[in-house]
């Protein structure tokens, strides 16, 4: 009888090893796909990238919106839809700074121009 116990306990203890085994190797494939999704999901932007060039966005003044930026035909805005797009435009000797504030009224961004002065090297700012 002790025997069959013994056995019976054997055969059980391989067969819960077994399934966590299972178990773990699952959720191993889980998480790599998970990181596999990850992955792709930041090479591809939810919305285009839009880049202003560093001399227009000076001249500028204040902050402006997108919006009145895209509208403006003195304005040249390039587009990038995904990170190896950019990638490419920084391969090829273009320099991006990336620049996200909050805005300080519902009508516009900057009025006083407070935000953009705070965020631009010296070197960009020219006297007025």
């Amino acid at each position: 009888m002790g025997i069959l116990l013994l056995l019976a306990c054997v055969v059980f203890s391989r067969h819960v090893i077994k399934s966590k085994d299972l178990l773990e190797d699952e959720r191993a494939r889980v998480v790599r796909e998970q990181v596999t999704e990850a992955r792709r999901s930041v090479e591809e932007f939810q919305a285009p990238f839009c880049v202003i060039a560093a001399d227009t966005f000076v001249e500028l003044g204040s902050l402006q919106s997108h919006e009145v930026l895209r509208d403006d035909p003195k304005v040249r805005l390039e587009y990038y839809d995904s990170l190896a797009d950019v990638e490419a435009a920084r391969a090829g000797g273009k320099h991006m700074v990336f620049l996200s504030h909050q805005w300080l009224a519902n009508d516009a961004p900057d009025l006083s121009a407070r935000r953009l002065r705070l965020r631009l090297p010296r070197s960009f700012l020219r006297p007025r």
